[in-house]
């Protein structure tokens, strides 16, 4: 397919790219996002993350890939959503993008917590939390909101759901340790894995 051999000439350009005069991975990474957009814009519901994942890794990140990951975001697609969030965590836990991420989540964090829920996101929300209770984007109020969501989870994805805070007491601000405590020790469905996550947060 076309997206097959973008991603095999871009693999075979990398591998060249210190011989290539000028080149700007930057740039060069820029124009794959813009290839992946059109051809995701097509038709996203063929279009493959798996196939481009090994390449996407590779390459340097700019606003342009972060508006695709918005687009697959914004879609009923459960592999698109995935690795969208996957790709954002990605970023930020790398310290290069930090400015970028914080204007990034500044602009989107509304869209991304009205994913719904899923045993997945659960974790990579709860980073997405954090970050965003570090820079003043979202208030308290948005964890409390998604604790309070618990009755509504099933039973087979209650270790998901916890670990989402288990995520966010690693990366916890200070100044919101009292209020997590609070939350935390007043489950409403006090089960094994409140138990178990109660303990993971505990050594955070």
């Amino acid at each position: 397919t076309s997206l097959d051999n973008i991603i095999r000439i871009s693999e075979i350009i990398l591998k060249i790219k210190e011989s290539i005069k000028l080149f700007d991975e930057n740039e060069f990474s820029n124009i794959i996002c813009d290839t992946f957009t059109r051809i995701a814009n097509s038709d996203i519901r063929i279009f493959s993350v798996t196939a481009i994942e090994p390449l996407t890794s590779k390459l340097p990140k700019s606003e342009k890939w972060l508006s695709l990951f918005i687009t697959f975001l914004k879609t009923d697609l459960f592999d698109k959503r995935l690795f969208a969030l996957r790709k954002i965590d990605q970023m930020l836990n790398d310290k290069k993008y930090s400015s970028q991420m914080v204007n990034f989540l500044r602009e989107n964090i509304d869209t991304i917590l009205l994913l719904p829920p899923h045993q997945e996101f659960y974790p990579l929300l709860g980073h997405i939390c954090a970050e965003s209770l570090k820079n003043d984007l979202i208030s308290f109020d948005k964890i409390r909101e998604f604790w309070n969501n618990q009755d509504y989870v099933h039973q087979s994805e209650q270790n998901g759901f916890f670990s989402m805070f288990v995520k966010i007491s690693s990366d916890l601000p200070p100044e919101f340790c009292n209020d997590f405590v609070n939350l935390i020790l007043h489950p409403k469905n006090k089960n094994i894995e409140w138990v178990k996550a109660l303990s993971m947060i505990c050594t955070n």
